[in-house]
This record gives C-alpha cells, structure tokens and sequence, in this order.
C-alpha cells in the first residue's frame, strides 16, 4: 500500500499533462483518503516546481528506437525551460540509483538519435515522488556522459552474454 503514494502522485502528473483532472486518475482514487493527502501534496510540489522552473512539456511518452545501438525506449517526457529542450523523468521511489542515471543517459541518446534536428540542449530533470510519504524531490543533470558510457559498456556485455548462453 505504502508504493501506492508516489505511484498515484506519478499519475496525477501525468493525467496532468494529458489535460485530464489529475484527482480522477484511478491511483489516487484507490488510495485511503490520508494517503490522498499525501499524494495530492507530492503533485502540489511538482506544480510547483514545475511553475518556477517554466517548464513547458512539448512531448510525451514517446516510443524511440535506437537503429545505430539497437535498443529501444520511452521516456517520459520532452520539456522545454529557458528555451531549451530537457529530459523530464518520474521515478516512485524511496532514493535515487545510479541506474537512473543510465536510463536518463539511454533516453537522451535515443531522443538525440531520432531527432537530430530537435537535439536536448538543457540536460535532465528526475522528479522522484517517495513511496510511503510522497515526498518530491527534483534532480537536475546537465551531462551524462559518464552514464552513456556505461550504458554502451552494458549494452555490448549484454550482447556478449546472450551469445555465450547460447554455448552453455
């Protein structure tokens, strides 16, 4: 039950965006009318950060194809602040992960790839909403170079495995 708060607060953003009432989403109609609380909180500061940092989202959960890495992805939004293209990612957890960081990398690259005419030019924003309290917290990442380079050492044992299963 506890996930359920960050989860919901997740969906609001995204009924949000969508143009849909954020509170008729079904995560937080399920919830316990104290966790609506704090689900409605954790959207509030979301707003809220949203609002001071201007940002415009400009495209959504986007299905992307990496024909060059041969990978495959949807990140969740596409925003715009200070008239330069970001990454905007939610996670509901209770911490952030380097793994994270790879994702965000990953999606960059494939964003990057498949509009080379539209490239993001101001980094990466990772909005978490915590599981139990639905606390927000913002992370902002102006490269993940580091990052990209893991993916694609990742990425090639990830291939380098799956042949050698094949010999097992």
């Amino acid at each position: 039950k506890a996930a359920d708060i960050g989860t919901a607060a997740h969906s609001m953003v995204e009924a949000s965006i969508k143009g849909e009432h954020p509170e008729m989403v079904q995560d937080y109609i399920n919830l316990s009318v104290d966790d609506r609380i704090k689900a409605k909180n954790a959207f509030a500061m979301y707003e809220e950060w949203a609002a001071q940092s201007s940002l415009v989202i400009v495209d959504q959960e986007m299905q992307l194809v990496s024909e060059k890495y041969r990978f495959g992805g949807t990140p969740d939004a596409i925003g715009e602040i200070g008239g330069k293209l970001c990454l905007v990612d939610w996670k509901t957890s209770n911490g952030v992960y380097s793994d994270y960081l790879l994702q965000l990398a990953a999606y960059r690259q494939l964003w990057n790839e498949n509009h080379p005419d539209r490239q993001l030019t101001g980094g990466s924003h990772l909005c978490r909403f915590a599981k139990e309290f639905g606390d927000f917290a913002h992370h902002y990442y102006a490269e993940l170079d580091d990052a990209w380079t893991m993916f694609e050492h990742l990425l090639s044992a990830y291939r380098l495995d799956q042949i050698l299963r094949k010999r097992a």
